[in-house]
């Protein structure tokens, strides 16, 4: 799910990709996967260049990730977003 979700944004955007994190109960340890309990796997992709209106870039979102965006929840940020995101020490990024 994620290998597969990973090489698609590379394949599509290549260089414009910056870095891609993981974070919630999978990069915490905490996750489960069995058949009772289906979980999603958090993501956060820093890319260059992305639309910045909202709607477009959730657009945008849907167009690159197409059918590997199924069981991946992924939160996009240009570096300069992420830059302001990290200055304010979000609990997703500080987690351990």
């Amino acid at each position: 799910m994620v290998e597969d979700y990973v090489s698609n944004l590379l394949e599509k955007l290549g260089e414009k990709v910056v870095a891609i994190l993981v974070f919630g109960s999978v990069a915490a340890g905490k996750a489960r996967f069995d058949e009772a309990y289906q979980i999603d796997i958090d993501l956060l992709a820093v890319i260059k260049d992305l639309p910045s209106d909202y709607f477009e870039r959730i657009m945008y979102k849907t167009k690159i990730q197409g059918m590997t965006g199924i069981g991946v929840e992924s939160i996009w940020y240009t570096p300069e977003e992420m830059t302001k995101v990290a200055d304010r020490k979000p609990p997703y990024l500080l987690d351990s």
